[in-house]
């Protein structure tokens, strides 16, 4: 799973503090020096009508305590949340774990995340649908670690007995881009769901490991195992031999490796190094990325033109769908549109890689914002892209299309006399067939 997709999710934000309240003695009112301390849980409240960052208000409201008054009516979900509270301090002061919090701390509760996990495990008889493994990574990030009071905000707010004073919070994000918002992932609550999942009554075992990069304080990755319930020794061994496998690739490997060999691939042709198959298979395994894509994509057609021809048209058609299938995992951001400057240039540079590829169609198709609006093209800069349009319907025997393409090129560039060039000879083209065709209809009138 891509960071992204689970950032993505909604998630229930809590606030977790300790609240110290001094003890008075019973022969006097002065305090005593031990303190009673019980936890204090806030959970955080957006404003529905928030269309953006810019707007975004985010309101601490106190709630009661999840281990009296259930927030989840799943009962699975309510146990994690209070096993989450459990590991701070408890109302006498007393740790309930090693690993007990001490002050505060900030808890990203990945509802949607869950839910869509116990959606895809709860597969009533479907046994076919396991085993399954889940890798996932993202940016280090633990209820453990205190809040920042930089965090916090406070805001008079007035009302009709009085001004009040209103305590807001400040939310961590892991931004691509201004105007997209995600939130960080908490894998040890993951690593609590999955525990849980393993002591549920649901026919499933579940395992899972959290490791951070070697190389890296601030990356962590995150991995499951979930199957059905067998004999304990077969799941124990199964299990056991994939987390041990992850555990000793995942060693040796670090997100500068990972760094390293994109750098080389872009930066230093290091694509070279590689054999077509291992470039392919790489593009695979990381879900045709797209980028990754854009890095390799003229270094395996370079390949292809240097195969021998029987090896070629095999090679040429596994190019194309891993092309179409890379293109499916482009995105952009929501301001952006699909005609953009950044875009625009993706787009032709995929549409003239296909084009070399002969995939006349899927050049078409990459290019369709345009033509849908050829008419009114007014932009100089798209000439390159209505020529690359025009050529395409050619090569596809779409004459006509071709001759209107050539015509607009010549419209936004008339000084490039190699747009008039190919309109002359589009309609010569068309002259030609005309006069074949009518050969061809005169020769039949003769015969009959």
């Amino acid at each position: 799973m891509g960071n992204y997709f689970l950032d993505s999710l909604r998630a229930d934000i809590f606030t977790v503090g300790i609240q110290r309240n001094p003890l008075l003695s019973a022969d006097s009112n002065e305090a005593d020096d031990n303190e009673s301390k019980h936890v204090i849980v806030q959970t955080a409240l957006l404003d529905k009508d928030t269309s953006s960052i810019a707007n975004m208000n985010v309101i601490l409201r106190q709630v009661a305590d999840p281990r009296a008054e259930p927030v989840y009516e799943d009962g699975r979900l309510n146990a994690i949340l209070v096993e989450i509270l459990d590991q701070f301090h408890s109302r006498v002061g007393a740790s309930t774990t090693p690993e007990s919090v001490s002050s505060t701390g900030l808890v990203l509760f990945p509802i949607e995340a869950f839910e869509f996990l116990l959606a895809l495990f709860e597969k009533d008889g479907e046994a076919e649908a396991f085993p399954i493994a889940i890798l996932a990574g993202d940016a280090r990030f633990s209820f453990r670690d205190a809040i920042s009071s930089a965090f916090i905000t406070t805001t008079t707010v007035e009302t009709p007995t009085g001004s009040t004073e209103q305590v807001g919070l400040e939310l961590p994000q892991l931004s691509p881009h201004p105007d997209c918002f995600c939130l960080p992932v908490d894998f040890e609550i993951f690593a609590l769901f999955f525990k849980h999942l393993n002591h549920s009554n649901t026919g499933i075992s579940s395992s899972s490991q959290l490791v951070s990069a070697p190389a890296s304080d601030t990356f962590d990755v995150f991995f499951a195992t979930v199957e059905p319930k067998k004999s304990r020794s077969e799941a124990t061994a199964k299990s056991k031999a994939l987390h041990t496998s992850f555990k000793h690739q995942f060693v040796r490997f670090t997100p500068g490796d990972c760094d390293l060999l994109w750098g080389m691939m872009s930066f230093d042709d290091g694509a070279r190094c590689f054999s077509m198959d291992t470039l392919l298979a790489l593009l695979a395994q990381t879900g045709w990325d797209f980028d990754l894509f854009s890095v390799i994509h003229w270094e395996l057609l370079g390949r292809l033109k240097r195969q021998e021809h029987r090896e070629s048209e095999h090679y040429q058609s596994v190019l194309i769908e891993a092309g179409v299938k890379s293109w499916r995992t482009f995105y952009h951001m929501e301001q952006q549109s699909e005609t953009d400057v950044i875009t625009r240039v993706l787009r032709l540079q995929l549409a003239r890689w296909f084009y070399e590829l002969e995939a006349y169609e899927n050049v078409l198709e990459i290019l369709m914002p345009w033509r849908d609006e050829a008419y009114q093209a007014s932009n100089a800069d798209d000439v390159d892209i209505f020529y690359l349009l025009g050529l395409a319907s050619l090569r596809s025997d779409e004459y006509w299309t071709a001759l209107s393409y050539f015509r607009i090129c010549g419209r936004l560039a008339p000084t490039k006399t190699k747009f008039q060039r190919q309109v002359a000879r589009t309609l010569l083209a068309l002259q030609t067939l005309k006069s074949s065709s009518n050969s061809s209809n005169e020769s039949g009138i003769s015969l009959t």
